[in-house]
């Protein structure tokens, strides 16, 4: 065949939810300015061909990146970290965690500011299990200061309301997604118009179109589709 495809296979072959085909429908935009319709699969790889779609169109509007630097403005640190304030930006990213595990564990000292957070940080790592304070494995190893643990800080406050994927990052509150079920005749009908230009392109052999009035009569559909 012309295309290198058996039509009425890749029409199969497409994932179902039962005997019902599946539609992924996301909308891009606080008010959903744009949507885009993705056959079958899982959600996160339709997300990846939606996103795509956004790219290879020109809605670039929809992609963005994070911003590290104002995350870590935000947190009162220098982006990319600075070497030499490591322990100081340590304690302004895990300070929330710092206060949380010092509660828990009833420190002896509550944790109002850094100068008291820094000394609960040096009784949480005294602990059992923490055989010293720039311990690498214990239950308070992921609030050792170091450079790792400021930047994923850093990531993990720039990315929180974001959503990634290979074409871009979108931010989350700006797209939504509904799976669709729809029955075999609607689905035979949008299957017929996603072949619909490589028809107008000349793409379609006479066994092709064959093929396709084939399908379209037994699913009492009109292919509009005649061979030269």
């Amino acid at each position: 065949m012309s295309n290198g495809h058996n039509l009425l296979e890749m029409y199969e072959a497409i994932p179902r939810r039962g005997n019902a085909p599946t539609l992924w429908q996301f909308q891009f935009g606080q008010i959903g300015t744009v949507a885009v319709y993705v056959w079958g699969g899982g959600l996160e790889g339709g997300l990846e061909e939606a996103a795509g779609w956004l790219k290879d169109n020109g809605y670039v509007g929809f992609l963005s990146e994070p911003d590290y630097d104002e995350a870590a403005a935000g947190l009162g640190i220098e982006w990319p970290p600075d070497p030499e304030s490591i322990y100081e930006d340590s304690l302004r990213v895990n300070y929330d965690a710092i206060k949380r595990a010092a509660k828990h564990r009833g420190a002896p000292i509550e944790v109002t500011d850094f100068e008291s957070a820094s000394i609960a940080l040096d009784w949480l790592l005294a602990l059992p299990g923490q055989p010293t304070k720039w311990a690498k494995e214990g239950p308070y190893s992921n609030l050792v200061p170091d450079e790792t643990a400021v930047e994923e800080g850093v990531r993990e406050q720039a990315e929180a309301d974001m959503t990634y994927t290979e074409s871009g990052w979108l931010t989350s509150e700006e797209w939504t997604v509904n799976e669709l079920h729809l029955g075999d005749e609607f689905y035979a009908l949008a299957w017929e118009a996603s072949i619909d230009e490589l028809a107008e392109d000349g793409d379609l052999s006479d066994d092709d179109l064959e093929e396709v009035n084939a399908f379209a009569a037994e699913h009492d559909i009109d292919a509009g589709w005649e061979m030269d």
